[in-house]
């Protein structure tokens, strides 16, 4: 069996949901674990900024009275594009990561 590398300790949910089993199934080169690693990263940003809009609501109005967007949703897009240029880099299928994403929240009612 072989000896996964060490997944860095500030990852969140990528730890488990991307970083160990992406290697669980390739070998990846010590440059390639930084590149995961940013990867990792992103993905918990996206998860992040998810979580924070949900909370808050998807918009917001100013001291105007004007609608504005969350600011989570712009983070939450740069930090896909991000995440699917890893990927990219990587030589990775988005499907694969997908079906590592953590369960969807619930709402009540």
């Amino acid at each position: 069996m072989k000896r996964l590398p060490q997944q860095p300790e500030h990852l969140r949910w990528s730890a488990a949901s991307v970083w160990i089993p992406l290697n669980e199934r390739y070998e990846f080169d010590p440059h390639d674990l930084v590149r995961l690693t940013m990867l990792c990263e992103e993905a918990d940003r996206v998860h992040e900024a998810r979580l924070q809009v949900e909370k808050e609501g998807a918009y917001y109005t100013d001291r105007f009275g004007a609608p504005k967007a969350h600011p989570g949703l712009e983070i939450e897009r740069k930090a896909r594009n991000a995440v699917r240029l890893h990927l990219r880099e990587l030589g990775l299928d988005l499907a694969e990561v997908r079906e590592m994403r953590p369960p969807t929240i619930q709402r009540a009612g």
